[in-house]
């Protein structure tokens, strides 16, 4: 996984220069994926050490000396000045012996926002934001409501939200309402716990994202078409579903969901799916050949999918939605029908258009970002930018990120 320049690239037409991204946002958009799991695998880990890379640029700034002017005063880093002490108030300095990265957040002191550290953070007061470090240590009094990062936490206040580590502790004392995720877990006596306990695939363990969560500014959208051609397609929704817990994500439709949709509703007929690769979604899902043979009803083909299909995915593929605006970016499946306002597209258009938008050279009204029309390369119009390489067939799963300086890609 490398990082190119749009005018690296092969074979685009791109124009000089894209505006950034909003707000100072990081969006990260990644192209049509059905069913090849392996290859959001790959993007994953390309966006994580992206974001981590930045994380690295903004932490290896330089931080005010102690008294000695030796080496940096132990420091509590907040994003945006969303702390609720002081301005510019530092954290206080730790006691003798103790490792110069440690980072203390006293009984008085209240956080609102993101903290990070490379070292060690030890909270004793309250924190509404999520923590990032390399061990977490929440005492008695302290309470949090948020995410927890690190190689390894103990707690023993309170948390609502979610805990990720690689070794987890549940001090005795401890109330925590949350989702923990972990390789080992130790519970106290006396602990009370209200959430959802599961252990981390040793592939991708909590350490593989250095002790820190994704950026409050970064943003992944997904452009659709997850199902269908490829040979595991229940494997992306559930890595989808799984992401989407730990990152800010927008899941858009693609006309394969819809394929899918429409089918449980009885408004498609199985045998225009399959053309399409309805065939590999049914077999990922466990619905046997017999079920899919030309002798079977619709209606028992149908229900053999709709038992297959877990609530959780039944929920993942309704709430897929239409398109995504975040100016002067506009995000869809397929395109848009030019001279139309875009609260008045046809559904189909933004999920299957192909000639009258690619072939439309005027104002779209926004830059749009889209894939559904297969390309050998990423293609860079002066108003879109496709995306879709083809995955299930080229192995080459396209992610853009559009950040300050513009767009860049991280290709597999």
């Amino acid at each position: 996984m490398t990082s190119m320049s749009i005018a690296d690239s092969e074979r685009t037409d791109a124009p000089v220069a894209y505006p950034p991204a909003p707000e100072g946002r990081v969006l990260y958009v990644i192209g049509d994926i059905h069913g090849r799991r392996d290859l959001l695998e790959r993007v994953f880990k390309a966006i994580d050490r992206d974001k981590a890379r930045t994380r690295d640029f903004d932490q290896n700034q330089v931080w005010p000396q102690n008294e000695a002017g030796s080496a940096p005063a132990p420091f509590m880093h907040t994003r945006r000045d969303r702390s609720t002490g002081p301005e510019g108030e530092s954290a206080p300095r730790a006691e003798a012996g103790s490792p110069l990265t440690s980072s203390f957040i006293g009984p008085d002191l209240t956080v609102n926002g993101l903290i990070e550290a490379k070292g060690d953070v030890l909270i004793d007061g309250h924190v509404c934001g999520d923590v990032c470090a390399g061990r977490i240590v929440v005492g008695k009094g302290a309470s949090i409501e948020g995410s927890l990062v690190a190689r390894d936490v103990v707690i023993s206040g309170s948390i609502k939200g979610i805990v990720r580590s690689d070794s987890l502790t549940l001090g005795q004392t401890s109330c925590v309402k949350a989702d923990v995720i972990h390789n080992s877990l130790v519970i106290e006596q006396g602990c009370q716990f209200e959430g959802r306990s599961r252990r981390l695939d040793h592939r991708h363990r909590a350490s593989d994202y250095d002790g820190l969560p994704p950026s409050p500014a970064a943003l992944e959208i997904y452009l659709g078409d997850y199902i269908d051609r490829g040979e595991d397609s229940r494997g992306v929704v559930d890595a989808l579903i799984e992401r989407a817990k730990h990152v800010e994500a927008v899941f858009l439709r693609g006309n394969h969901e819809q394929f899918l949709l429409d089918f449980l509703a009885g408004t498609l007929d199985l045998s225009m799916w399959k053309q399409v690769g309805a065939t590999a979604t049914f077999q990922s899902y466990g619905v046997q050949a017999g079920q899919l043979s030309f002798l079977a009803s619709q209606a028992t083909q149908r229900q053999a999918l709709g038992e297959a299909l877990t609530e959780r995915h039944a929920r993942f593929y309704a709430s897929t939605v239409p398109y995504f605006v975040a100016t002067p970016y506009l995000f869809v499946h397929a395109g848009l029908r030019p001279g139309i306002p875009l609260d008045q597209q046809h559904p189909a258009d933004l999920m299957g258009i192909r000639r009258q938008f690619l072939e439309y050279q005027g104002d779209l009204g926004h830059i749009v970002v889209h894939g559904h029309t297969p390309v050998a390369h990423p293609e860079f119009k002066h108003n879109r930018i496709n995306l879709d390489t083809e995955a299930y067939s080229t192995g080459r799963l396209t992610c853009l990120k559009i950040g300050i300086d513009g767009p860049e890609l991280l290709e597999a």
